[in-house]
């Protein structure tokens, strides 16, 4: 659309994010948006790493312990506020092996192998399964306010 139909995007921003291109193709877009594109991720989310053989786009934001650690930019954001919590390292996250993939499939599929039922046969739902907790929206939003230094009940 930016590019065929000369759409204008003032750029991208994401939470969690799959890797959703080859590297050829993550390469083009981050040249298409030239620094417009950054992928928050949080701590051990897994979901940024997945599938393998993929590559992320955008800068990356990573929530660590209590700051950031960004990859170099692409070219500078504008108006973002530049070293607000975060740290110089030069961070990128690396997407998991074939067997990685593999392995974190079997444990998701083994925890959900034996619901727990109601007498009636009812399985009992109970949320995110604790492989994938760190993808939760409400981290990534609480993190964001704390580094804006904004707290919980803003």
């Amino acid at each position: 659309m930016v590019e065929n139909e000369k759409f204008t995007l003032d750029g991208v921003v994401t939470f969690g994010q799959p890797m959703v291109a080859h590297k050829q193709l993550a390469d083009y877009l981050d040249k298409l948006l030239l620094g417009r594109y950054a992928h928050f991720v949080n701590e051990a989310d897994i979901a940024p790493r997945v599938p393998p053989n993929y590559s992320p786009c955008g800068s990356l934001v990573w929530f660590k312990g209590d700051g950031i650690k960004r990859s170099r930019p692409k070219r500078p954001l504008m108006g973002a506020a530049a070293g607000v919590g975060t740290s110089n390292n030069e961070e990128e996250i690396v997407p998991l092996s074939r067997q990685e993939f593999e392995n974190a499939k079997g444990r998701v599929r083994d925890e959900h192998a034996q619901p727990e039922r109601l007498p009636d046969g009812r399985v009992i739902l109970k949320g995110n399964s604790p492989f994938i907790l760190d993808h939760s929206m409400s981290l990534y939003i609480e993190r964001i306010r704390k580094l804006l230094g904004s707290g919980k009940g803003s």
